[in-house]
């Protein structure tokens, strides 16, 4: 697939990882700070120079973050229920005011769409699912897997709730846990997911899909940030 011709980077995942140290994240909600960085540092590196890739000074914005509703319904549901209970908030913003503004804006622009996925919230959507209408009104789904390029959007998926390290593949040989983690490869520009970094610092490995014309204008930001 291509965009203005750019071709998706095709490069190791170690030269898209961004690593958040656990003093970057420390005192702040982890996915509202990561998010923050991920989507501020997207529409900058997007724009460079002012806003021309595609993207208008008044031209919106949207960050797809996944919510994890297992703490937010009431009673809470258990942490290991292995079912489908994640949504998507919708934060918005014009690409030139997420760009000029202070990085506080977008925490705020998170947080309350994240707030608004709430007990209510999620209980709307299980009684939607079990009435029918969606297949009775044969509704499609919101997430286009045939889409490979998000911009001007980007989409934050944290999996900071699964413990991979933790797991023991046992066995007579000693077994233990994983070296390593890593999301499989998903070309899709903007995405971007958050693991437990194996450096086992209590820091965040992010891994960020972009084109790889907008590599070394990413890596700068992320540098400066």
């Amino acid at each position: 697939m291509n965009d203005d011709d750019d071709e998706l980077a095709t490069v190791a995942h170690d030269k898209i990882k961004v690593h958040f140290t656990k003093e970057f994240v420390a005192g702040a909600c982890v996915v509202v700070a990561v998010a923050v960085a991920a989507w501020v540092q997207h529409v900058r590196e997007r724009g460079r120079p002012p806003l021309a890739r595609g993207l208008a000074a008044g031209e919106a914005t949207t960050l797809r973050v996944s919510v994890n509703g297992r703490t937010r319904m009431r009673p809470a549901v258990p942490r290991g229920y292995f079912g489908n209970l994640v949504l998507w908030a919708f934060p918005r913003c014009a690409a030139s005011e997420l760009a000029s503004r202070p990085v506080q804006h977008a925490a705020e622009l998170i947080r309350r769409a994240v707030a608004r996925a709430d007990d209510a919230y999620f209980r709307s959507f299980v009684d939607f699912a079990s009435s029918g209408a969606v297949e009775a009104e044969g509704l499609a789904a919101t997430a286009d897997e045939s889409q490979a390029v998000l911009c001007p959007d980007v989409e934050v998926d944290s999996w900071l709730g699964i413990d991979f390290y933790e797991l023991d593949f046992g066995g007579g040989g000693g077994g233990g846990g994983p070296f390593y983690f890593t999301p499989s490869y998903l070309p899709m520009e903007g995405t971007v997911f958050l693991v437990p970094s194996f450096a086992g610092d209590g820091g965040i490995d992010a891994y960020v899909a972009l084109f790889e014309t907008h590599l070394d204008e990413f890596k700068k930001i992320c540098y400066t940030y």
